[in-house]
């Protein structure tokens, strides 16, 4: 099995690292650590990678219909993800974020709230904000779809 990086690359999103043991081995929230610009979450992206020796990384698809805004920076942040994955010949997975609700939750269309729940349950973890519990929900939908048994 692998360690996963999930990624919620939204706005202020949060990074989670999967081991093969079913445990979060990191849990980092972008608000806690500052204006996270593209540069600076490059650097963060590569030192967990370095740090955790992580196999694959996986994000969600930005969301298309959204403010276009927000889908534009989603689009960035995961061009620079996919690019640092390229560089160090770590796979790259991205998947629709129904997909991840509904592997996760039964329901295509679920709230935050259900997906902090489901992440609760199912994960046995406390997620600190549904930022993290979307980065636990696609670490664990990549680690069932891309290491499986």
């Amino acid at each position: 099995m692998s360690r996963i990086l999930g990624l919620d690359l939204g706005d202020p999103g949060g990074a989670v690292v999967l081991t093969p043991n079913g445990q979060f081995g990191a849990v980092l929230h972008w608000q806690r650590l500052g204006n996270m610009n593209l540069a600076r979450l490059r650097r963060v992206v590569e030192h967990v990678i370095e740090t955790f020796d992580v196999e694959v990384v996986a994000t969600e698809r930005p969301f298309i219909g959204g403010h276009a805004r927000v889908t534009a920076s989603q689009h960035k942040k995961a061009s620079v993800v996919e690019t640092i994955c390229e560089e160090r010949g770590v796979r790259y997975v991205a998947y629709a974020p129904a997909s991840v609700k509904k592997a996760i939750t039964g329901n295509g269309r679920a709230s935050k709230e259900q997906m902090m729940r489901a992440v609760r349950s199912l994960l046995r973890f406390e997620a600190p904000d549904e930022h993290v519990a979307d980065a636990c929900s696609i670490a664990a939908v990549a680690m069932s779809r891309e290491c499986g048994p």
